[in-house]
């Protein structure tokens, strides 16, 4: 099952301190100075954040990373009959390819939490 995450670097913080001056759209608040907090597109850091982020958040939810591709994450299960397999989560950018054998139970019992 593949899917996207929706507005995936305001996911993660920022590492360092990034200034702004606030524009119209800020009303009242124009002018004044502001600090990012989450990581937005187009900052040069955005994207290390963001898989900073997921990752930490994969690992503790039990994923490990593939040690010959690092975006493919695996997690080990069992089927309702006893037999055990892996779940896979493919991670490109901010869109996943789950391969698991209750993979929609496995997104919205990850999307509710922190991913």
């Amino acid at each position: 099952m593949a899917a996207d995450v929706g507005n995936a670097y305001l996911n993660a913080p920022t590492k360092e301190k990034v200034y702004i001056i606030t524009g119209p759209e800020f009303g009242p608040e124009e002018g004044r100075v502001a600090v990012i907090v989450r990581a937005l597109y187009g900052l040069k850091s955005s994207g290390a954040m963001w898989r900073s982020h997921f990752a930490a958040t994969l690992f503790d939810l039990g994923f490990i990373s593939c040690l010959a591709d690092p975006v493919v994450w695996l997690h080990p299960a069992t089927k309702e009959n006893g037999k055990e397999y892996h779940e896979y989560i493919l991670v490109y950018v901010d869109d996943l390819l789950v391969c698991s054998h209750r993979a929609s139970q496995l997104l919205n019992d990850r999307s509710t939490g922190t991913i």
